[in-house]
């Protein structure tokens, strides 16, 4: 079956002062009496004209008309354009060519003989016209599948002679003059495809473009072409002729946008890891495009989904239950074998969890008195390396997809994005990112196995903190502020890409840096601030109340998202206080995101 989709866009320059105004008229035939219905004109139809409406057009409908009806809201749209400084006409419907002449077809249309397409048809040459009177600059977009509904009879009604002469294929490019733009679903004579759901594949890629601001009507036809052709593996190529003598865009650039990254962040980190669905909605009204918008979405799914679902534990993998580590007995605290992480000693004691500052977040309050037995914790994070062996010794695949920071500074999922390859480059001996703290948990349970004993866990948040203070009382785990955070800790420095980051100097690293690339602190510990947020066993709480006197991890609270510490490479410095704590869902895996375990001291 033919589907034709044009648009006609006719551009005026807007007066200086003056406030554009954007007229359009959207049709979508698909009842046909005479010929086999269409599906997709009426949605194609309503998807570009809500599409336009949201760019500012005031859009007429006319849906499934017949040829009275057609031309009459044609006339019409031709006086409505004038004055217009920018008009557009959509059509989809069944279109096709004779004799090098295109024609839109009305849903009454009964085609049996050559002079029933002057007599029942549409010439679209004719529509252009009347668009030209009341405008300067014309654009038009055609979408066709080329399956000529009514071929049989015409073919018989014409002779083969006549028919195989001027019955062509598919649409006829068309002569284009004093600002005009043609733009075709595929090259003139060639097959479109109609697609599988409920546009074709060029209406979608369309769709996906018009409402681009700033974007110029060749720079979108560039993006359309590209698109259709990997949607149909290079069987189908949009074409596009054009005698433009200025630039037309469809929706004009916006303004740059006041910087709000700062509220961004605050109402982001506000809405605690308890948030529900009336907080993120909240957040995704006061910043729909903010840094967060995306993981606040799939957050409301999640939530949505939970609904309908039996309740069920944190754990979301096929793979079986954790099995919980080996009571711990006395050996060697380094190594417990050959590729198992190099373990220092942290020496415990007295120590306060959180902050004492009456000013601090609430969730670094209240102040908690506590007393750490001595441990061992790894000097590094986890490297890539070993989580490589990982996945050769169990057989199990760390799932991809894994939530990445864009050039633009925005975190997104990238469903292709793994521990492997999280945005930026790592070997063996970078530090594992991607890892969700189920993934850090398994590895951890693995280690176990490797080394029967040695009760390998995650830290508890009390013992990140203190490992992280390594004995000193300010708010960073180094001496001075910002313009000596470049000398201790990966963060986003001078040279990141980022609005938050610290000016006052460069650490060398624009993303991640390799393990051991800044001093270790005065437990021999390196990177315990910054490079990569670090998972801790605790459940997540909004604040430190209940917390244990021993330190141990927090078995209680929301326990659906786990507490990170430590900042990392994409962090403002703020973030890298050795108070400051987040929480993310248990099973979110980011390219910020690692892990480093620890074990009791013998």
């Amino acid at each position: 079956m033919r589907i034709i989709v044009g648009i006609v866009i006719l551009f005026l320059a807007a007066l200086p002062g003056r406030a554009e105004r954007r007229v359009a008229l959207v049709v979508g035939n698909g009842a046909y009496a005479m010929a086999p219905a269409l599906p997709n004109p009426g949605n194609d139809a309503e998807a570009v004209a809500a599409a336009l409406e949201r760019i500012g057009f005031e859009v007429e409908r006319g849906l499934d008309l017949d040829g009275a009806a057609m031309r009459a809201r044609i006339r019409d749209f031709g006086r409505q354009a004038e004055g217009a400084d920018l008009a557009l006409f959509f059509y989809a419907g069944h279109g096709i060519q004779m004799a090098g002449r295109n024609y839109l077809i009305p849903t009454d249309a009964a085609l049996e003989r050559e002079g029933d397409l002057d007599l029942y048809a549409m010439p679209l040459d004719l529509v252009i016209a009347e668009m030209e009177r009341s405008a300067k600059t014309n654009i038009v977009l055609l979408d066709a599948c080329r399956d000529n509904p009514f071929e049989t009879q015409l073919s018989r009604a014409m002779g083969q002679a006549r028919s195989t002469a001027l019955l062509g294929r598919g649409l006829a490019p068309v002569e284009t003059a004093g600002g005009l733009f043609v733009g075709f679903a595929t090259d003139p004579g060639r097959v479109a495809f109609d697609g599988a759901g409920r546009h074709s594949p060029f209406t979608e890629a369309v769709l996906d473009h018009v409402a681009t601001a700033g974007l110029e009507i060749n720079a979108m036809m560039t993006r359309v072409r590209a698109d259709v052709f990997e949607t149909t593996a290079g069987r189908q190529r949009p074409w596009s002729t054009s005698s433009l003598l200025r630039e037309v865009y469809l929706s004009p650039a916006a303004p740059p946008p006041a910087d709000d990254t700062a509220q961004d962040i605050a109402m982001w980190q506000g809405l605690g890891e308890a948030a529900g669905e009336e907080a993120l909605r909240a957040y995704l009204d006061a910043f729909p495009h903010g840094l967060f918008a995306e993981v606040a979405r799939d957050r409301l799914g999640a939530i949505e989904l939970a609904a309908l679902l039996p309740e069920r534990g944190a754990l979301t993998s096929s793979d079986p239950p954790l099995e919980p580590a080996p009571a711990p007995v006395a050996v060697d605290p380094t190594r417990e074998c050959e590729f198992c992480p190099t373990m220092v000693r942290v020496s415990g004691g007295a120590t306060v969890l959180g902050s004492p500052d009456p000013q601090a977040p609430a969730a670094e309050r209240p102040a908690t008195p506590q007393t750490l037995a001595p441990f061992l914790m790894a000097e590094h994070e986890v490297s890539v390396g070993l989580v490589r062996r990982y996945e050769a010794e169990t057989g199990h695949t760390i799932p991809r997809g894994c939530y990445v920071w864009t050039a633009d500074g925005r975190m997104r999922m990238d469903r292709a994005a793994y521990w492997r390859a999280p945005g930026y480059d790592v070997t063996d001996a970078s530090p594992a990112a991607c890892l969700n703290w189920e993934d850090a948990m398994r590895i951890t349970a693995w280690l176990n196995e490797q080394a029967p004993g040695a009760g390998y866990r995650l830290p508890s948040e009390a013992e990140f903190e203190f490992a992280l203070k390594a004995g000193g009382d300010g708010p960073y785990p180094w001496d001075g502020g910002a313009e000596n955070a470049c000398g201790h800790a990966n963060a986003a420095d001078a040279s990141s890409r980022f609005r938050w980051r610290n000016t006052a100097c460069d650490d060398g690293a624009p993303d991640i840096a390799m393990r051991g690339s800044f001093p270790q602190n005065a437990y021999g510990l390196f990177d315990l601030a910054g490079n990569l947020w670090e998972w801790t066993a605790d459940c997540w709480n909004d604040s430190h109340r209940g917390a244990a006197a021993d330190g141990s991890a927090r078995t209680e609270g929301l326990c659906s998202s786990r507490v990170l510490r430590g900042g990392s490479w994409d962090d403002p410095l703020a973030n890298l206080r050795v108070t400051y704590r987040v929480g993310i869902p248990a099973a979110q895996r980011q390219a910020n995101v690692g892990m480093r375990v620890v074990r009791p001291a013998p």
